[in-house]
């Protein structure tokens, strides 16, 4: 229990300094750079996340997912994890000029040259990084990625000052790798230091793992950015910058606690797949902190809209406020069913992971393309009426890898979200506080809904609430 939140305790650090320089950075561009501008950075996270999943040939969960990986098979993914950074890196060179042309602008080009440079730094960090996840050193995790992502910030923000615009994103994210790749070799080869002593004998093997992985996650990535290829392809860098920005602060926030949360309960759940009544019971939990975490993230985000429009979204871009209520329950809705992911990842059948992939990547750009004919807004209800039927069909992966019961399943959902709803309610009733534009308003509200919500929860589920106050007594001491 202990070493578990003191991992949540160390991650949620890490991934709160994440957040809060890439919503610090969100908002500085919303003020210096132009909607086009943001837009040809939103595509070139599109590609370099693509390209990135190649890099690692899906190989780097392996080392977590098996309990006593060999010294040859971190070899084998060692080497492996560099042939493919250095092809996908000559693959990007080469294809830049395509993708300029497929997007239309042909700036994009150049940068994505630039960027290809990344993944020949990026594989010396990948197998340590998940060595250290492995021997749960979380603290030391999160001190080189705080590190790096405030070196990645700070670079970003003093180029644009120096009218670099778009570019500044490719010279910080180098800047980053190399950080990463330095302090985690620095630091893992404790663990492994790489030798070219090399066996084929569990190749097939891992092989298959990286395959499923890798197919799972292409896929997946696909079908999550569907929306983006669609809107930059058919509405232009201008329309996505804009859809951009209220996009990527509502999943910032939500990925705040679901990244920490599963980067801790992936390695845990992993050492009780053979213990099925102990993983069934912490899987459960996980849900449930899971979801409470989501509830509380958006509804305090809604609350926070008008505070928002008045104080940090500027110029074209505040006009657009309503789309961030928009992809609040989307978000919510897509961050509880992404669960299964650590199920699955957990119990080492990334095959679940992949067909199930399969199944998005087909439906999802047809339901979007077809929604975005009707504008943006429609697009995103019918997104939120689709991902609520995934998260209700995800259930076929729960049952056969937990055996838990759809009521139960649907119930940690639903339950808490009228539990939340009610206390907003409740909040409602005691003051109209969250319509008052002023800069303390946003934080009273939520201060009261936590309040009420702690209430509400002591009313309908006491257990979970001693569980939270020993999860945080133990990240306390």
């Amino acid at each position: 229990m202990g070493s578990t939140s003191k991992g949540v305790a160390w991650t949620g650090l890490s991934t709160l300094v994440s957040f809060s320089v890439q919503i610090g950075l969100i908002i500085f561009f919303t003020r210096y750079l132009e909607p086009t501008e943001y837009g040809k950075i939103s595509v070139l996270l599109i590609v370099y996340g693509l390209f990135q999943l190649f890099s690692g040939l899906g190989l780097t969960n392996y080392i977590i997912s098996v309990p006593d990986i060999r010294r040859n098979d971190l070899n084998n993914i060692f080497w492996i994890n560099i042939c493919f950074s250095i092809l996908i890196a000559f693959s990007l060179y080469l294809l830049s000029g395509t993708v300029a042309e497929f997007f239309e602008n042909e700036d994009l080009s150049g940068l994505l040259e630039q960027l290809a440079i990344a993944f020949i730094i990026t594989p010396f960090s990948q197998i340590y990084l998940n060595l250290l996840r492995k021997h749960l050193r979380f603290k030391s995790i999160a001190i080189i990625e705080i590190v790096s992502r405030l070196v990645w910030g700070s670079i970003i923000v003093l180029l644009v000052f120096q009218d670099f615009k778009a570019v500044a994103f490719v010279y910080g994210t180098l800047c980053q790798v190399t950080v990463n790749s330095i302090l985690f070799f620095v630091v893992g080869r404790q663990f492994y230091v790489p030798s070219f002593k090399v066996k084929l004998e569990n190749m097939v093997i891992m092989v298959r793992y990286g395959l499923f992985q890798l197919g799972e996650a292409l896929l997946n990535y696909f079908a999550k950015e569907a929306d983006k290829i669609i809107i930059a392809k058919t509405l232009g860098l201008a329309i996505l910058g804009v859809y951009a920005v209220f996009r990527d602060i509502s999943f910032r926030v939500g990925n705040l606690f679901v990244f920490t949360m599963n980067r801790v309960y992936f390695p845990e759940l992993s050492k009780l797949q053979s213990d099925l009544v102990q993983f069934n019971k912490k899987y459960r939990l996980y849900l449930k902190l899971l979801i409470i975490s989501l509830c509380f993230i958006y509804f305090s985000l809604y609350i926070s809209k008008d505070y928002l429009t008045t104080f940090i979204v500027k110029g074209e871009y505040s006009q657009y406020i309503q789309l961030l209520i928009y992809f609040s329950v989307l978000y919510f809705l897509r961050f509880s069913t992404a669960n299964i992911a650590t199920l699955w990842l957990s119990k080492n059948r990334p095959d679940f992971g992949f067909k199930w992939n399969i199944v998005m990547f087909l439906v999802n750009p047809v339901i979007i393309y077809i929604s975005s004919t009707f504008g943006i807004e429609s697009m995103l209800s019918t997104m939120i009426v689709a991902q609520f039927i995934w998260y209700t069909l995800s259930y076929v992966i729960v049952k056969q890898l937990t055996q838990i019961s759809f009521l139960k399943y649907m119930a940690s959902l639903l339950s808490i979200l009228i539990v939340f709803l009610l206390s907003y309610y409740a909040l409602l009733i005691i003051g109209d506080l969250i319509y008052i534009n002023s800069f303390v308003t946003p934080f009273v509200g939520i201060a009261l809904l936590v309040s009420i919500l702690l209430v509400m929860l002591y009313i309908t589920d006491k257990s979970l609430i001693q569980i939270l106050k020993k999860r945080l007594w133990n990240i306390l001491s």
